[in-house]
């Protein structure tokens, strides 16, 4: 039962990072298209190039980056952030999404300190997170190998030491490769229960309950990063990054 269950989640990761592996397209005619309109300043046409590209399903860290770039040079900042937000789920700890989403929340009209965070609650999250997907999955598959080969070493070797090398180097290997599979899990266990969203219009009155009668508490404007809370009908709960909530419509944002 348990070993069904780690193929199951390694099935998971599999599927998982199959879109991102279909994305060595990110070389074909269209996307080099697009970077070649973007080259020659042509934002508009370059940004419609990557958005078909994305409304056919196609995802990578490289197309939602310059999809970022185009939206951020037309003026769209809560398209270029939503891009950015995209890109850095897939590619976490690439230094120029994470510079670049810094720069664009320099131009957002809400400055939100965040809540500090408890230090084990932060530790894990940033674990969980600070790998791609796309790279757990590789790392699970390697280490599985890996270990798959030193048990064939095992059965087959003669000498005693290197039997009971190989064996437990397999079992220490196999573990790191059951660790990656439980932080990619993990990791796609936390965005599903931590869905974040940006602010798109313009400037958004947060009311105390769902409803347009409701009081109102606070606005936000576009650009904003919210976490969603909760849900009643056309109305979601959101949650700031220093703990204030309150409801707004579903058409004021687009979920990361």
């Amino acid at each position: 039962m348990k070993l069904y269950k780690i193929k199951k989640q390694l099935l998971l990761l599999i599927v998982a990072l199959l879109p991102v592996c279909s994305f060595s397209n990110t070389s074909d005619t269209a996307f080099a298209q697009g970077n070649d309109l973007y080259a020659k300043r042509q934002y508009e046409a370059a940004l419609k190039v990557y958005s078909n590209m994305i409304s056919r399903g196609e995802e990578s860290a490289a197309l939602y980056y310059n999809a970022g770039n185009a939206s951020f040079k037309t003026g769209d900042l809560p398209s270029a952030l939503l891009y950015y937000e995209k890109a850095k789920r897939l590619e976490p700890d690439d230094a120029d999404i994470v510079a670049n989403i810094r720069f664009a929340n320099a131009r957002t009209t809400d400055k939100i300190e965040e809540l500090p965070e408890f230090f084990l609650s932060r530790w894990w999250s940033g674990l969980i997170t600070g790998w791609s997907l796309s790279s757990l999955s590789l790392l699970s598959l390697v280490f599985a190998f890996i270990a798959a080969g030193l048990l064939i070493l095992y059965f087959f070797a003669h000498g005693q030491l290197v039997k009971r090398i190989a064996f437990y180097t397999s079992l220490l290997v196999f573990f790191f490769s059951l660790f990656t599979v439980f932080t990619g899990t993990s990791q796609i266990a936390y965005y599903s229960s931590n869905r974040q969203a940006i602010i798109f219009s313009n400037s958004v009155m947060v009311k105390a309950e769902p409803s347009e009668k409701g009081r109102s508490l606070f606005v936000i404007h576009e650009g904003t990063k919210v976490t969603l809370a909760g849900k009643s009908k056309n109305w979601t709960k959101v949650r700031l990054g220093n703990g204030t909530e309150g409801w707004m419509k579903q058409s004021d944002y687009k979920i990361i």
